[in-house]
């Protein structure tokens, strides 16, 4: 097989942007369906939950009560509230792609401090390219810790390989290239 594997992480900051990023896991945004954007509404059936509430203020809740039991009240100004996993597979793969997907966020659960820090897991498969979405409150000893668990360069890099050799190559799946760099 001569497929590639993506994975892509982003830190999400700011009031309300896992309120923000779980209506577009959820598909709770009515802009984004149809012909203006990459969503086939009617394939929208397809898509699978894998964890986490129904809705996407659900999901937000659950991020808000789990900082509050950790005693944050006020998270600041520049934290990182959660990290967005997005793992992608080629559209023409015959694999089970469901369990490869909950590989993927067994992975996060494994490297990002288990699975209480999930808030949810989404398969899309109404655009082009299977793909999920996990996000994740970078919760450690009751502090959020995101930019730590995310990293600089060389730890993304780690992560890459980590993600590559625990879960992609099981499947057979080739590692993504690294973006060159612009002195590249």
């Amino acid at each position: 097989m001569n497929a590639t594997a993506f994975m892509r992480m982003e830190k999400l900051k700011g009031a309300g942007i896992i309120l923000v990023a779980a209506r577009h896991n959820r598909r709770e945004i009515a802009a984004e369906l149809g012909a203006a954007g990459n969503i086939d509404p009617a394939r929208s059936l397809l898509n699978v939950r894998l964890v986490g509430p129904d809705s996407a203020q659900g999901v937000a809740n659950l991020a808000r009560e789990l900082m509050r039991t950790a005693g944050i009240d006020k998270p600041r100004k520049d934290a990182v509230l959660a990290i967005e996993f997005m793992f992608s597979l080629p559209g023409h793969l015959s694999f089970d792609s469901i369990g490869y997907f909950r590989d993927c966020m067994a992975w996060v659960a494994a490297r990002f401090g288990g699975e209480t820090n999930i808030l949810s897991a989404d398969v899309h498969f109404d655009e082009a390219q299977p793909h999920c979405h996990v996000l994740l409150l970078p919760m450690c000893d009751g502090t959020l810790q995101g930019s730590d668990m995310y990293g600089g360069p060389r730890k993304l890099e780690d992560h890459q390989m980590s993600f590559h050799e625990a879960v992609a190559a099981r499947y057979g799946l080739c590692r993504a290239r690294p973006k060159p760099s612009a002195a590249e």
